[in-house]
């Protein structure tokens, strides 16, 4: 019994010797921390950022939108998220997306439900392709707004306008004005009924 009390004493002096000369080593790193730690000013703001993100919204059980994200900041100035090759998808219903949307980058303002992608933006709808500069989601309103050279390929016809309006929800794409179509010779064909 003598030797087992030794040997957890011997024991127990090695763990406090190894603990002494770990505080002592790490004493100056741990000095440092807390110096810097005192540095940081009370109020700091920090910008949050993230990779690989993806995100959704459903209303009544049914997926609404998806957004992934290459990589995501926070700008706390303005309170949007900033986006890094953003792909968003729309749903009517089903699994199936309606419109799916590309573009390099985004802004996204939740609290105004609001989203803005540039600079070179494509969109699927269906068998259409729409490409422009700058898509605006207005999310009160389910409507996109693409400006800057909106065109629409269909591929049998391809229409430029300076503004094109998509509604969400009645499947609606409307340009107000300058609107310039050119049609191929394969959409008048006998038999197509165009």
């Amino acid at each position: 019994m003598g030797r087992k009390f030794s040997l957890a004493l011997l024991l127990l002096a090695l763990l406090a010797g190894a603990g002494l000369w770990g505080w002592q080593f790490f004493k100056d790193d741990i000095d440092l921390a807390r110096d810097l730690i005192g540095q940081l000013p009370k109020d700091l703001n920090v910008d949050v950022s993230a990779k690989g993100i993806t995100l959704s919204q459903g209303e009544a059980g049914a997926l609404l939108w998806e957004l992934v994200s290459e990589s995501a900041g926070y700008d706390s100035k303005k309170g949007t998220v900033l986006l890094t090759n953003p792909v968003i998808s729309y749903y009517a219903d089903g699994p199936t997306p309606m419109l799916v949307i590309r573009a390099p980058q985004g802004e996204v303002d939740q609290a105004a439900n609001t989203m803005v992608l540039t600079p070179h933006v494509i969109a699927t709808y269906g068998q259409v392709t729409v490409t422009g500069n700058r898509l605006d989601y207005l999310g009160a309103e389910r409507r996109i707004v693409i400006t800057g050279d909106a065109i629409v390929d269909r591929g049998d016809m391809v229409m430029h306008a300076p503004r094109l309006e998509i509604d969400l929800v009645t499947q609606d794409m409307t340009a107000p004005e300058g609107v310039r179509v050119t049609t191929s010779r394969d959409s008048f064909a006998p038999g197509t009924g165009q």
